[in-house]
């Protein structure tokens, strides 16, 4: 081959993955002014990431009251997104041998704890927390008494609740709670789940779970904090469209409690859909599958929409956000996109969105250039 083909080429190949994020943010940005010209949502933030290369769009406001636009560093709250970043901490810990996958979660907790074992003696391990197979119930602390309250009372009462919830106080009613399925037999959304492995991860790394995040995942990633005060994100609405009042704690940061930018968001999205560490990929493994389109990896849903073509997803909510993710490992693309709204519909219009994006553009994706494989490194 010639130089100048080689060159030609070699140019044309390194052009694809740019023209590709540029005809990806293009529809974007129209999908995502649909979203707010329909009210769905007072602002959103999207981070698409293709073969390294990424881009951020952003539309509405961040804050009504004071008129302030969504821009690319505006955190939002992400949800349940937070127990993405969890279970990474867990790989990042198994694969160094700190622990396995398989260990009962009693060797890293105090005596008095066998409620965390069913009735045949079968105990939870970390990969059931991660993977949602644990049994252990959705909530700590208990919501009954929250539930009791006027509705316009509750979201104040949960929020100021959560803020001052330790993981001392966490770990004591972890003590009176019953297993709600053998553990390993049947997936559901369990906070405590995240609460305990978020507990758990900070143990392996002997450091506070936010540390442990700081230090094995922010920093390296170039990623902000996502564990600071709330001071400058996004300010949340929920379903009526009111301001709702923060998420977080330090035991429900694990879980649901974490605040990222898009472009914090690229850069785990290239973490995710780009690098084939051992502790991406052990975090990336079926454990569980209820159905073809639901595969269980480690908090991850992962389906096949082509042959061979991977995609990993998950969203999360709190009083006054929604955030969706998804990527696919084999394109070097993947879309995180976040709201601050929190109404019924709104994880599932993000979602949607992401979808019709993929199946309009993202489905003629052909896999990253050798010389331009994805990066967290490359990320702008």
């Amino acid at each position: 081959m010639s130089g100048l083909l080689w060159y030609i080429l070699a140019t044309a190949a390194a052009a694809r993955p740019a023209d590709d994020l540029r005809l990806l943010t293009a529809r974007m940005d129209v999908a995502a002014r649909h979203f707010i010209d329909a009210r769905s949502g007072d602002g959103i933030s999207v981070a698409i990431v293709r073969c390294g290369r990424s881009a951020v769009v952003t539309q509405g406001l961040a804050d009504r009251a004071a008129r302030r636009p969504v821009a690319p560093d505006t955190r939002f709250e992400i949800g349940s997104l937070s127990k993405t970043f969890t279970a990474l901490l867990l790989a990042q810990a198994i694969s160094e041998g700190r622990a396995r996958i398989d260990d009962d979660v009693r060797l890293y907790l105090p005596a008095g704890y066998d409620n965390l074992i069913w009735s045949d003696g079968k105990p939870i391990t970390l990969g059931e927390l991660a993977d949602t197979t644990s049994g252990l119930p959705d909530f700590l602390p208990d919501p009954a008494p929250i539930m009791k309250l006027p509705a316009d009372q509750q979201l104040a009462a949960a929020s100021k609740l959560l803020a001052s919830y330790s993981n001392q106080a966490f770990l004591a009613d972890l003590r009176g709670i019953k297993l709600i399925s053998r553990p390993g037999s049947v997936s559901h959304h369990s906070n405590v789940a995240a609460q305990l492995l978020g507990y758990i991860v900070g143990r392996l790394f002997a450091r506070p779970f936010d540390q442990a995040l700081a230090d094995r995942i922010e920093r390296p990633n170039r990623m902000r904090s996502g564990t600071s005060p709330p001071h400058g994100a996004a300010t949340g609405y929920d379903s009526d469209g009111k301001p709702a009042p923060s998420y977080g704690g330090e035991s429900i940061q694990p879980a649901g409690g974490l605040r990222y930018s898009a472009r914090d968001m690229a850069r785990f999205v290239a973490l995710e859909a780009g690098s084939r560490t051992a502790a991406v990929k052990l975090s990336q493994q079926v454990r569980f599958v209820e159905a073809p389109d639901r595969q269980l990896a480690s908090t991850w849903v992962r389906s096949e929409p082509q042959a061979g073509i991977y995609k990993f997803r998950m969203s999360g909510g709190t009083f006054g956000a929604s955030s969706y993710l998804e990527y696919y490992p084999a394109l070097g693309y993947g879309i995180a996109l976040m709201a601050n709204r929190a109404a019924a519909t709104t994880q599932d219009d993000l979602q949607g969105m992401a979808e019709r994006l993929f199946a309009d553009v993202g489905s003629a994706l052909a896999p990253c250039p050798r010389h331009a494989r994805p990066s967290a490194k490359r990320i702008r």
